[in-house]
């Protein structure tokens, strides 16, 4: 039954700013072939998020490794994305030292 076994992708890290980076033209690329692939919606947050820290006073991508999770967690409790869900729901954070262990987009 491996098959039905999954984890977490260990060497995901979103503090790294190549990683938002990544995130972030994926979602656009994404964005502009929806046509193409047939895409009813894209909930991607990064995008929102990149706003977000701009109207913020912050920068993207954001370099301060120990404060993006704050900065995060802040974000997707007070934002909803395009389809009117809070971020909250698309970002999954470690219970015990409060990293972002995955992303939905």
């Amino acid at each position: 039954a491996d098959e039905d076994t999954w984890s977490y992708n260990t060497q995901f890290n979103l503090e790294k700013p190549a990683v938002q980076r990544h995130l972030l033209a994926t979602c656009t690329k994404v964005e502009e072939q929806a046509d193409e692939l047939l895409l009813i919606a894209q909930d991607c947050w990064i995008s929102t998020f990149k706003t977000w820290l701009k109207n913020n006073g912050y920068d993207f991508p954001t370099r301060d490794a120990s404060e993006l999770p704050t900065l995060v967690r802040s974000f997707a409790s007070s934002t909803t994305v395009d389809s009117g869900i809070y971020a909250s729901d698309l970002i999954w954070f470690d219970d015990d030292d409060g990293s972002i262990k995955a992303t939905y987009f």
